[in-house]
């Protein structure tokens, strides 16, 4: 478990637009899907 901070739909906007322009310029990896973007806080035993 873990406590988080859901952002925003301007803000999960905009960190969308950002990993579609990294994976435009190349860069691989996992992208979290946008309904599941957050901040974690902390991770709870």
């Amino acid at each position: 478990m873990f406590i988080a901070i859901n952002f925003n739909e301007d803000v999960t906007d905009d960190l969308a637009r950002l990993q579609a322009e990294l994976r435009d310029c190349g860069a691989e990896g996992n992208f979290t899907r946008p309904e599941n973007l957050h901040l974690t806080l902390a991770f709870i035993d």
